[in-house]
């Protein structure tokens, strides 16, 4: 075994660039893409983040006029990160694109918007805090019930759905308003709900929350709460696996 410092190591992070979805219009949430078959993409994290005020404005108002719209942040090709140095705030901040949609692509093998003009570029972040993040071990199951991420923060709450192994699915969206049940210390550090009515059959080729409401609950205990189901902002199963279970689905 080489004991010196140029010891080679199995397991290789590389600074990449990383997309997230962007979540909120008071407070700024950052949903990080997956990929499974990807070292460098492989967590699943948010984070609260703050942008200048003239970029955020910028995006709320674009927002405004664009409501079905998806908005996406990455960082900058000459910023190049790797998500475990966000998760140990070694990167505290770093320079990011805005971006309005998603360019469909048979494959992405490179990153998505390589030729699209940013709405807000080289604009400074700043991470306020990581909210959840968990790199995946693959030899974890799927949870029983349909399992989600509620984060947030005032009136403002989130879902992402909790990944866990190929064939699964990526899935963004926003609650109608916080739940009024869940304190909202709990809402900015993130809970899992549970949808008990929803068995976690993979794959889901399509968004299995199409309703307007829904009864889960809070960390597997039996109580039964609701929640109001908003905007579905991603949902994916090109971008996160592999192998596409989905292929004859258009979009990513």
């Amino acid at each position: 075994m080489n004991m010196g410092g140029n010891m080679k190591r199995d397991i290789d992070i590389a600074p990449d660039q990383h997309a997230f979805v962007m979540l909120g219009e008071r407070t700024l949430f950052l949903c990080h893409i997956t990929m499974f078959h990807a070292e460098e993409h492989r967590f699943q994290m948010v984070l609260r983040a703050t942008l200048p005020a003239y970029a955020m404005q910028a995006y709320v108002d674009d927002r405004a006029a664009h409501p079905d719209e998806t908005y996406f942040l990455g960082n900058s090709v000459q910023d190049l990160i790797t998500v475990p140095s966000l998760q140990a705030g070694v990167r505290k901040a770093f320079i990011a694109d805005i971006f309005r949609g998603i360019p469909k692509e048979l494959h992405y093998l490179s990153w998505p918007w390589e030729h699209s003009a940013p709405l807000v570029a080289q604009v400074p972040l700043t991470i306020d805090r990581i909210v959840y993040a968990r790199h995946f071990d693959f030899g974890l199951e799927y949870p029983q019930d349909l399992t989600y991420i509620v984060f947030g923060s005032g009136d403002e709450s989130h879902l992402t759905h909790y990944q866990v192994k190929e064939p699964d699915y990526d899935h963004v969206l926003s609650l109608r308003g916080a739940p009024a049940w869940l304190p909202p210390l709990a809402l900015e550090s993130s809970v899992h709900l549970n949808f008990p009515n929803l068995h976690q059959t993979m794959p889901y080729c399509f968004n299995p929350l199409p309703e307007a409401v829904y009864e889960v609950t809070y960390a597997g205990l039996p109580q039964l709460y609701t929640i109001e189901v908003g905007k579905t902002h991603w949902f994916s199963t090109k971008m996160l696996n592999e192998h596409d279970p989905c292929p004859e689905h258009e979009g990513p």
